[in-house]
């Protein structure tokens, strides 16, 4: 609100009007507003914040789900299945798998999937240098591939 002037809309909507029509300064009304938003606001980050902690509760039970079922495993298969399986919920993905080094220490092969498609990808060996998961042997970072079958180094078709 502004004091009054002799120009439209100050000489109507000011804060001596207000005051003679709400019986209230106008500075109570702001504080109103100021409250009703900060109202919002909290409710707004109490809402987020369960939201994340109900993902974070998800994910947790899924590892603590995980753990509890590698424990129980004795066979390598088993194991890297029970990896495998969470883990492709977990990244809201159709295909998953999970590549060790062969005995040669110079090749990578899959040991675990889920979801895949091609026998070609359950068959999947590739030389660490050629690789797509070769920099993650290299450098023990992760990767994740949008599509495998578009993923440069990842497959290639055989030639007859």
């Amino acid at each position: 609100m502004v004091p009054a002037a002799p120009l439209f809309p100050a000489a109507t909507l000011n804060g001596d009007t207000f005051l003679a029509t709400f019986d209230v300064p106008v500075q109570v009304g702001r504080m109103l507003c100021a409250l009703a938003i900060a109202g919002f606001l909290s409710e707004v980050l109490v809402v987020e914040a369960g939201r994340a902690q109900a993902r974070t509760l998800h994910l947790l039970a899924a590892l603590n789900d995980s753990l509890r079922a590698i424990t129980a495993e004795v066979g390598l298969e088993a194991t890297l299945n029970v990896v495998v399986e969470p883990a492709q919920g977990l990244l809201e993905t159709d295909t998953n798998f999970l590549a060790l080094l062969a005995p040669d220490k110079r090749t990578l092969e899959v040991a675990a999937s889920i979801g895949v498609r091609t026998e070609a990808l359950r068959r999947w060996r590739r030389e660490i240098g050629r690789s797509l998961p070769g920099p993650t042997v290299r450098g023990a970072q992760p990767a994740i591939v949008d599509h495998y079958m578009h993923q440069p180094g990842c497959c290639t078709p055989r030639r007859t």
